[in-house]
């Protein structure tokens, strides 16, 4: 896509094909920071591919696996616990939306998806639009208070840290 098509796809709130879900369409929002200042996130954004995201299942599985652990194995009905490989955990994914946010003078994408293992769904932010800086529950935030992590929660041994 063109700058111009972009542009005009963030002002309208289009759904765009998203290489990193393999061109599914998703709609993007953007209430929050000016368009050109999105443009360049969102450009590298596009550039991710399914390849991105199968090296990046590591982070959503060890949210998965946090929350088998602190609710138990029927998070997925007659799939709980059956997720052995990190991969398979797109399945269970179902990216809804994403926006721009502004945090430490960084441009973020922030995407939010449904996840089968919790009514809260999931967050992932990749900072300037191609490097992602968090998985978690949607709660807001775009970065975690440690940047050294991509996943993280009290439970050391779930945390993942960055590529």
């Amino acid at each position: 896509m063109t700058d111009a098509e972009l542009v005009d796809a963030i002002t309208k709130g289009d759904e765009i094909p998203i290489g990193y879900f393999d061109e599914s369409p998703i709609k993007v929002k953007n209430d929050s920071v000016s368009t050109e200042e999105a443009i360049e996130a969102l450009k590298n954004f596009l550039r991710l591919t399914s390849a991105d995201r199968l090296a990046d299942s590591r982070h959503p599985f060890a949210y998965y696996q946090f929350m088998v652990h602190e609710c138990g194995n029927d998070l997925l009905g007659k799939q709980s616990g059956q997720l052995k490989e990190p991969t398979q955990v797109w399945e269970y994914v179902t990216p809804l939306h994403f926006y721009f946010a502004k945090s430490d003078d960084k441009m973020h994408v922030v995407l939010e998806a449904n996840v089968a293992w919790y009514s809260h769904g999931m967050v992932m932010s990749w900072e300037n639009g191609n490097t992602l800086v968090r998985v978690s529950e949607f709660d807001g935030t775009t970065t975690n208070d440690n940047p050294e992590y991509v996943f993280c929660t009290y439970k050391q041994e779930f945390n993942t840290k960055r590529s």
